[in-house]
C-alpha cells in the first residue's frame, strides 16, 4: 500500500525525486553493512577458504542449511499474516514480501525496529497503528520461544555445571518470570487495567495493547506454535553450521542447549544488524570454545549464519522496496 501526500498532486516530479532519493539511501546503508561485515572482515580471506575446504565433505548439509533459509522466513510470514488477519487479510506472497522488506530495514536500525517500518509498506494507511500493535504481539510470540528454550538451557547448563549454578539460577528466575509477563500480556491484557497504577505512562501502555484484546487465544495459540517452530528452524541451523564448521559432537542435544542458551543471551544485547556479527562471533567464542573445534571454525559458523539468514533474505527484501511504490496521490487507488 503507497503512502498517500497531497503534497505531491501539486509537485508530482518530486515524488518521483523523494522517492528514488529513499531508495538511493537504503541501498548506500545496506550496502555499507555487506561491506563492512563482508569484505572488509579481516578473517574473510581464511573464512572462505575453510568454507570450501569443508564444503567439500559436508556440500549436502550445507545445502540443508541453506534450503532450511526461505522456510525460516515463510514461518515468520505465515505468523504475522495469523496475526494480521483480524486486522487485514493479506496473501502469503505479500505477507512474505512485507517481512524481507522489514528484514532490509532492520540490517542499519537498532534492536530491529525498522522491521514495523518496511513491513508497514505493504498495510493500508489507517490499519498502520493497529497493525504496529499486531507485529508487538508477533515479537512477543517469539521473544516467549527464547526464553522458554533458553530456560531449558539455563537448566541444562546449571546442571552439568556446577560453577554455572548461582548465575543460571539469577537468570533462570529472570527468563521464567519474563517468560510468565509475556504470556500473561499476550492472552490476558485486559487484566492489566487492574494491575497497572493510574498514571499517565501506564495508561500509555494500556493504550497501546488495548488491541490485543482483539486476538482469540486460537490465534495466539498458533502464532507461539509458529514461533517454536521458526525458532527450531534457526537452531537448527546453527546447530549444523557448528557440526561441519567446529565439532561432530555439536550434533547433539548438547549441541542444541548450547545453540539456546547462545540464542537467549544474544536476545539480551542491543545491536544493530550492521554490527550483529562481531557481537555473534565473540559471543559464540565465549559459549563455543570449550567445545572443542578451533576460533577460525566458531567465528565462521557465526558468519555463515548472519549471511544466510540475514544478509541474503535482506538483499531479497531490498529488491522488494526497489519496485514497491511508496508514494501516491491523495485522489489515486492503493
Amino acid at each position: 500500500m503507497a503512502i498517500r501526500f497531497t503534497f505531491f498532486d501539486k509537485y508530482p516530479i518530486l515524488k518521483g525525486i523523494f522517492e528514488w532519493s529513499l531508495k538511493i539511501t537504503i541501498f548506500v546503508l545496506l550496502f555499507l553493512a555487506i561491506y563492512k561485515q563482508v569484505f572488509k572482515n579481516e578473517d574473510i580471506g581464511q573464512m572462505q577458504s575453510y568454507i570450501a575446504a569443508r564444503a567439500t565433505h559436508h556440500w549436502a548439509l550445507l545445502t540443508i542449511v541453506l534450503l532450511l533459509m526461505p522456510f525460516n522466513w515463510l514461518l515468520e510470514a505465515i505468523k504475522w499474516r495469523l496475526l494480521m488477519r483480524p486486522i487485514e487479510v493479506l496473501s502469503y506472497v505479500k505477507a512474505l514480501k512485507a517481512v524481507l522488506a522489514g528484514l532490509t530495514f532492520t540490517m542499519f536500525t537498532p534492536n530491529r525496529i525498522g522491521e514495523y517500518g518496511g513491513r508497514f509498506m505493504f498495510i493500508k494507511e489507517p490499519l498502520r497503528a493497529t497493525a504496529f500493535q499486531a507485529t508487538i504481539l508477533g515479537s512477543i510470540a517469539q521473544m516467549v520461544a527464547t526464553l522458554g528454550f533458553g530456560l531449558i538451557a539455563l537448566v541444562v547448563q546449571s546442571i552439568f555445571f556446577a560453577g554455572f549454578v548461582p548465575i543460571g539460577i539469577s537468570a533462570g528466575a529472570v527468563c521464567f518470570i519474563g517468560l510468565l509477563i509475556l504470556i500473561f500480556i499476550a492472552y490476558r491484557s485486559e487484566l492489566l487495567a487492574d494491575l497497572l497504577p493510574k498514571r499517565a505512562w501506564a495508561q500509555s501502555i494500556l493504550q497501546k495493547l488495548q488491541v490485543l484484546h482483539a486476538f482469540r487465544s486460537a490465534t495466539i495459540t498458533g502464532a507461539l506454535l509458529l514461533a517454536a517452530l521458526r525458532y527450531a528452524v534457526y537452531t537448527l541451523q546453527y546447530v549444523l553450521l557448528l557440526y561441519v564448521f567446529v565439532d561432530a559432537r555439536f550434533l547433539s542435544l548438547i549441541g542444541f542447549q548450547k545453540v539456546s542458551l547462545f540464542f537467549l543471551v544474544q536476545t539480551a544485547i542491543p545491536s544493530i544488524a550492521l554490527l550483529d556479527l562481531g557481537i555473534r562471533g565473540n559471543l559464540a567464542l565465549a559459549l563455543f570454545r570449550e567445545s572443542g573445534g578451533t576460533e577460525l571454525g566458531i567465528i565462521t559458523a557465526a558468519f555463515s549464519l548472519w549471511v544466510i539468514n540475514l544478509m541474503l533474505p535482506s538483499i531479497f527484501g531490498y529488491l522488494i522496496i526497489l519496485w514497491k511504490r511508496w508514494f501516491q496521490g491523495a485522489k489515486s487507488g492503493g
